[in-house]
């Protein structure tokens, strides 16, 4: 049995029906970046050395982060024994601190007040199956709604299939790329417009099957670039026709925006 919640800052504190909401508190902010630095531990050591798909982040790191006037985190628990097996960490920018950590994505069109990001999507290793993730960024797109905010972001490592394909499945299409100057990474920019309707069950489908192209991590950014500038948007991950590898390879589904239906 698990359970889901969501810390907020003071200034954004409000109840929700189905998930806890805590304030943040200053008296379990040791506690809490325990838990937080052990989870991550847990993932570390599933990981080969040369893993470029977490960013570990220190203690003080996520001091900073869980004491955030601008930022909340969504987490789950194991409700037996109370140990972190998944969180993630949302961004509420406002004009004061318009930040919201998409790296080098052009921002210019969006209201800062009206969006959120989130990343430092972590889940514990024994518990994969159990769709934490996706979890996780339905807790997020209900805090955003409550707020009436309107854009869902993210920014994704490209190498990192599983997250991005969540993403998608959350109902975020995947609309730039860019370059990730913090850890030295190329990513795409996922963002949903919440304003649109879309139905997690169906996910995205498409009008013109020929319209649709693939990218990869391995094509020049350029290139990958010169797709979104036209306003193509990735909507799906190729299936791996070897059914003993992965299900899905490294190859995004791309297509023209009103190509996709809904």
């Amino acid at each position: 049995m698990i359970e889901l919640a969501v810390t907020l800052p003071n200034a954004l504190y409000r109840e929700f029906d189905e998930v806890a909401c805590v304030k943040q508190d200053e008296d379990t902010l040791k506690a809490r970046v325990d838990q937080h630095h052990a989870l991550q531990d847990r993932v570390l050591a599933s990981l080969p050395e040369d893993q470029d798909i977490l960013h570990v982040k220190s203690k003080e790191d996520f001091a900073r982060i869980l004491s955030s006037d601008l930022g909340g985190v969504v987490t789950i628990k194991d409700a037996i024994s109370d140990e972190l097996i998944g969180q993630s960490i949302a961004l509420f920018p406002n004009d004061s601190e318009p930040d919201a950590d998409m790296a080098d994505m052009d921002m210019s069109k969006y209201d800062p007040n009206n969006l959120s990001s989130i990343g430092g999507v972590v889940t514990d290793p024994a518990y994969r199956d159990h769709r934490l993730m996706l979890k996780m960024l339905g807790i997020w797109i209900a805090v955003m709604q409550d707020m009436d905010r309107q854009y869902a972001m993210a920014t994704i490592t490209n190498t990192n299939v599983q997250s991005w394909v969540t993403f998608i499945k959350a109902g975020l299409l995947i609309a730039d790329t860019g370059f990730d100057a913090s850890d030295n990474s190329h990513v795409y920019y996922a963002v949903r417009d919440l304003k649109e309707p879309f139905s997690q069950s169906a996910g995205f489908k498409v009008k013109d099957e020929s319209l649709v192209e693939t990218i990869s991590p391995s094509m020049p950014l350029d290139e990958v670039r010169a797709f979104f500038n036209n306003g193509y948007v990735g909507f799906a991950a190729e299936l791996n026709p070897d059914p003993s590898g992965p299900k899905y390879t490294d190859r995004l589904l791309i297509t023209p925006r009103d190509n996709i239906l809904g």
